[in-house]
């Protein structure tokens, strides 16, 4: 289920919110999920109840106001990368889900780069680092679902959001760092992005 208003949404935006629904959508037990950082897009995606955590909302992910389970899911897409407290955040995300928590953030030594061009055009959210390594994140829980790469042109597209034209400065890095901007999923060194989730007992 895709709201026409979906696709509006920007290549890197639309991909990110339409895999982590894919995954949500295969629990058919899974009514409820919170966004943590979420502004309202993962709802283009799916039915379920979805509540948005944001700090906006005055909700901080590293230390969410929630129980214990109180959703059948968590999600997080692209807020991740931007948290200073990660393992801190990953472990709430787990705590206020019943079944999963999925999470999508940028990845690998290719992301120093993205940095360096988001803080060149003085974008607002510029990278924070201390991710754990995959090896690392899915010792956790059991990692239920593959990790799924996105190629670096996906998640720069955003950086020129409100211009009809990509940046001359993200164009000059997709076409130095890219060979292949046709297939989403990719095993390309490159890939800057995955998505990964973990599961308590009950997961479906």
């Amino acid at each position: 289920m895709i709201k026409d208003e979906a696709w509006k949404l920007f290549p890197d935006t639309f991909m990110c919110h339409y895999a982590v629904a894919n995954i949500l959508n295969k629990h058919i037990d899974c009514h409820s999920v919170v966004d943590i950082g979420g502004n309202g897009r993962l709802s283009m995606f799916t039915d379920m109840n979805v509540v948005n955590a944001n700090i906006t909302n005055g909700i901080d992910g590293q230390n969410l106001p929630y129980k214990d389970q109180q959703f059948d899911a968590s999600v997080s897409i692209n807020t991740l990368e931007h948290v200073q407290h990660k393992d801190k955040f990953i472990k709430e995300a787990l705590r206020v889900a019943k079944f999963s928590a999925i999470l999508c953030f940028s990845f690998n030594g290719v992301m120093a780069e993205v940095d360096v061009l988001k803080r060149s055009m003085n974008h607002k959210h510029p990278m924070n680092w201390g991710i754990p390594d995959l090896e690392s994140l899915c010792k956790v829980e059991a990692c239920h679902e593959p990790v799924y790469c996105m190629p670096s042109w996906l998640h720069l597209s955003f950086i020129a959001a409100g211009s009809s034209k990509l940046n001359p400065k993200v164009s000059e890095y997709i076409n130095r760092r890219l060979v292949d901007t046709n297939v989403w999923f990719t095993d390309k060194k490159d890939a800057c992005g995955v998505i990964v989730e973990f599961y308590h007992g009950g997961a479906v």
